[in-house]
Formats: structure tokens, sequence, C-alpha cells
């Protein structure tokens, strides 16, 4: 299970600008999720998984795999200015 965050908050500049700031945490707890092992056996006749799911995905989508199931932790902070 991946956890993601995001946590905001609205500033009144003046009466018509207002500034949001806002941060997201991706795969929050950095937990790898790997893929499906695809009936890789090893001598001890256990299925192993050769890759995370993000390197699963993006091999056959071509999606970005920080922003997927099993990618690293990333952090975004962005500032919106609405007037």
């Amino acid at each position: 299970m991946q956890v993601d965050l995001s946590l905001g908050r609205k500033f009144g500049i003046t009466e018509r600008v207002k500034l949001q700031f806002r941060a997201d945490a991706f795969n929050l707890f950095n937990r790898a999720n790997f893929t499906n092992p695809g009936g890789l056996v090893t001598s001890r006749s256990s299925l192993v998984s050769a890759s995370t799911l993000n390197v699963g995905l993006s091999a056959q989508g071509g999606l970005n795999p920080l922003f997927q199931q099993g990618g690293p932790r990333s952090i975004q902070l962005s500032l919106r200015l609405a007037f």
C-alpha cells in the first residue's frame, strides 16, 4: 500500500488577492511495491520479483515512474497566486 499526503494553506494578501501554499508527498513511507514475479522460480522453489511496480508500468506504458505505485518517495511544493 502506498500513502500519499497533501497539505495546503490559503493566505489572504488583500481582499481580492490570495496566496495558496501546498505540499504534496507521494509514497510518504518510501515502501517498495513489487510487481508480479512472472513465474521466476529460485532454487528454494519460491517466487521472486525482479522489479518494483513502477518499473513494470513505465516499461509497458512509458509513464513517469516517480508518480506511480512503488516509485521512490517524492515531495513537491507549490505556490499559487490568485487575483
